[in-house]
């Protein structure tokens, strides 16, 4: 940090220590309006100074929201000792040098993760755990590069921040002389392991040394071990000996997805049901066998299982059989896994009747040249969507194509809920389903809008009867699409309130697929993730139904949804 940032945050500290005159905290309204315009506001840097520190924090949070460069001066001087002006930094590409000066402090390495000119700067700060943390956010980067020193550091870190070093080795790529990981594997805490047995197989370390961690009482650890094991040397024989053993859905799920790593040594091995065992054995054999009979075809996410399959591997004839199904979401699901060599099927798509059908071949479509004219054809059908709100079907499907056709769609304002712009302040939000209750806490006082909007959903009972679409073991459990297929919404889109808050253990999460595209659509975590921080609105926390969460699978319902 350099004397002149160094003397300014020694004032400022000198000053809040003082004691100061009483301000009032402006509505929040006004932080409202000033978020939602996106861009820079006067008023809004001014706060920054206010001897008030929720004021400040608060400010510096609208700051970090709308982006604002001409803030980055103030945030420095705030971001040693507030955690939500370092993530502000962060969010401002001028920020970086502020918070590489103001390292080694947690706050100013966590806001560093996902910055690759940041990497050399954070190995330095190690062992700051949230430096070993911000590297694993950032090798989801796949422009970054690593220094050999990295993986020496970090493990020689191990012994003092064993979660923070196993997530930095867990998601950086195999490197050389790795050491310490069979320590956190016995850690005390199931997260140390879970992140242990996966870095195991990722650092390429002998998939025997795995076997353990598959009797582990935690199924966190189970299916981080079973991933693991997907790039573990030796991993055949290791998948045979604990497959049979294992009775937990979730393992056993993750365990199937590593099999098609695996490869042909494991194909024996491996059921021909359920349909993810099926998928797996298809996958290895590079053609349709076992997946065709897992379900009846009558269900349209049997079709879509084929089809997405098919279009994966290549196979034009199936595959071009479910871009033709009756079924939208067969259709999508086809051409939204469709390898290049299908683009001239994929191409006749973009005509579909059906708007998220064009989405998602314009989005396997976007740097295909040759389907240039298809796309502007396209455009020219949908032009009325120019006046729809963002979220409307027709508009994100318009707004899809525009990579193809180079043509700018105009800022359509939010369509939020007027329910939810007049904040209603609900502040529990309760999910009957088919496997039991969640009782969730809302946010309002960080993400009103989204929060609000939620509320607003539940008591249309818009949620009702939906299904959970996606479950990832060790990940997130997602549902509110009214579609079913992952493509849903309500019609309108919300803006992102993102924030400092952590995605741990059941934070309650807002699906996107992309800026400003949030909905309906939610997720629960089932253990903290790092690289959600700051870059998703967090909504909420699950208060009661930790088991519940845990037995959730893909086809469970949300009978009831309530707010309050």
């Amino acid at each position: 940090m350099n004397s002149t940032v160094a003397a300014y945050a020694s004032v400022l500290l000198l000053a809040c220590a003082r004691p100061t005159p009483r301000e009032e905290r402006p509505d929040e309204r006004f932080f409202q309006a000033a978020e939602l315009a996106r861009s820079p506001s006067a008023e809004v840097r001014a706060l920054l100074d206010s001897p008030s520190a929720a004021v400040r924090s608060r400010a510096a949070l609208a700051v970090g929201r709308i982006a604002d460069p001409q803030a980055v001066p103030k945030l420095a001087l705030l971001a040693r000792d507030d955690e939500t002006a370092a993530w502000a930094l962060g969010r401002i590409d001028l920020g970086r040098d502020a918070l590489v000066a103001c390292l080694p402090r947690p706050a100013c390495a966590r806001a560093l993760g996902g910055n690759i000119q940041a990497i050399d700067a954070l190995i330095d700060a190690l062992p700051e755990p949230e430096a070993a943390f911000a590297l694993g956010v950032t090798a989801r980067n796949k422009d970054a590069k690593f220094p050999a020193r990295a993986w020496s550091a970090l493990s020689e870190a191990l012994p003092r921040i064993p979660a923070a070093a196993a997530y930095a080795l867990s998601r950086m790529p195999k490197g050389e002389r790795v050491h310490g990981l069979e320590i956190a594997l016995r850690d005390s805490e199931p997260w140390t392991r879970a992140l242990a047995a996966r870095a195991w197989g990722v650092q390429g370390l002998p998939a025997s040394g795995l076997e353990k961690a598959f009797d582990d009482p935690d199924w966190r650890v189970r299916v981080e071990a079973a991933r693991g094991l997907a790039t573990a040397p030796g991993a055949a024989d290791s998948f045979k000996k604990v497959l049979p053993a294992q009775t937990s859905e979730h393992v056993r799920n993750a365990l199937f997805e590593a099999a098609a790593q695996i490869g042909p040594s494991v194909l024996d091995a491996v059921p021909t049901t359920p349909c993810i065992a099926a998928l797996a054995r298809d996958r290895i054999r590079k053609r349709l066998v076992d997946t065709p009979d897992c379900a009846p075809r009558s269900d349209w996410r049997q079709r879509a299982r084929i089809g997405a399959l098919a279009a994966e591997l290549g196979l034009e004839t199936e595959a071009a059989a479910a871009m033709r199904d009756p079924d939208g979401r067969v259709r999508g699901a086809a051409a939204g896994a469709a390898v290049p060599a299908l683009a001239p099927e994929v191409r006749k798509l973009l005509e579909d009747p059906d708007p998220y059908v064009v989405a998602e071949a314009a989005g396997v479509l976007a740097n295909d040249a040759g389907s240039r004219e298809a796309a502007k054809a396209a455009a020219r059908r949908l032009d009325k969507a120019r006046e729809k709100p963002a979220g409307d079907p027709e508009y994100d499907a318009l707004a899809s194509l525009t990579p193809l056709t180079g043509s700018m769609l105009p800022k359509r304002p939010f369509a939020v809920p007027a329910e939810a712009r007049a904040m209603p302040r609900a502040r529990t939000l309760r999910i009957r389903t088919s496997k039991g209750d969640l009782v969730i806490d809302l946010d309002p006082d960080v993400a009103p809008l989204t929060s609000s909007a939620l509320a607003v959903l539940a008591t249309r009972k818009f949620y009702d009867g939906l299904t959970f679409h996606r479950v990832v073991p060790d990940f997130v459990v997602q549902g509110g699409d009214p579609r079913g297929d992952g493509d849903g919404g309500p019609g309108w889109s919300l803006p992102d309130e993102h924030s400092p808050l952590r995605f741990l253990r059941g934070t309650l999460g807002i699906a996107t697929n992309g800026p400003e595209t949030g909905g309906s659509q939610f997720f629960l975590c089932h253990s903290p993730q790092p690289h959600l921080d700051g870059k998703y609105t967090v909504a909420g926390k699950l208060r009661k139904g930790d088991d519940v969460l845990d037995a959730l699978q893909v086809g469970d319902t949300i009978d009831l949804a309530t707010a309050e």
